[in-house]
């Protein structure tokens, strides 16, 4: 597909066709990259994205119900800490 480039202020933009933004999963930004000449246009990367799936999964594993480090008891948790 070729689009023409548009002058706005003193750069140039791009419009880019809706069906092709709901595709690549764009929403209020993006993610552009220069590799070889070429301009790649990406969705941004959330950088915390499935830690709450990860943690949980990881929590069940018989290791981590194991970790003596758990276990260990201080002075903050038993005099401080409070639910």
């Amino acid at each position: 597909m070729q689009i023409d480039l548009i002058k706005i202020g003193n750069s140039h933009g791009i419009r880019i066709p809706q069906n092709i933004i709901k595709q690549c999963g764009f929403t209020d930004s993006i993610e552009l990259t220069l590799e070889d000449h070429r301009l790649i246009l990406s969705a941004p990367n959330k950088p915390r994205q499935n830690w709450e799936s990860l943690f949980s999964s990881e929590a069940k594993t018989e290791e981590f119900e194991n970790n003596e480090l758990l276990a260990i008891q201080n002075k903050w948790d038993e005099e401080e800490w409070e639910w």
